[in-house]
């Protein structure tokens, strides 16, 4: 096993109760298995062009809904802080949640300093 080989003591049963070695189906089913991984500009050649193209009004739609997320975040910590005597134990909670949003703000600015975030590089630099 391993290396993409296979068990050739797998064995399974037909309708008659005939057992029979399943390695010829696994031959056959590896047949017809590419020998190599696409490249990359095999798969971009397949992707729509539109797909590259970043626009403005998407790009803001996630600034917007990430901000959104974080505030809602940390208002619903804020209250469970408040109303709750124990709120305190769900900080763990609240920062792994947090930081994952977090990292979403990241990315966002990331692709910024790529420029795949907007086609115009002031509005990049400005985000």
């Amino acid at each position: 096993m391993g290396k993409g080989s296979h068990n050739p003591s797998i064995l399974s049963s037909s309708n008659d109760g005939v057992v029979v070695k399943s390695t010829e189906f696994i031959n056959d089913n590896l047949a017809d298995i590419p020998h190599r991984l696409p490249t990359l500009s095999e798969i971009k050649l397949k992707v729509p062009s539109h797909c590259f193209r970043p626009t403005v009004i998407r790009s803001m739609f996630y600034v917007f809904m990430d901000t959104v997320y974080v505030l809602l975040t940390y208002l619903t910590m804020f209250y469970i802080q408040k109303y709750f005597t124990y709120g305190y134990l769900l900080f763990p909670l609240y920062w792994y949640v947090q930081g994952t949003l977090y990292t979403s703000v990241f990315v966002l600015g990331h692709d910024c300093g790529h420029g795949s975030f907007s086609a115009y590089p002031w509005f990049n630099n400005i985000i």
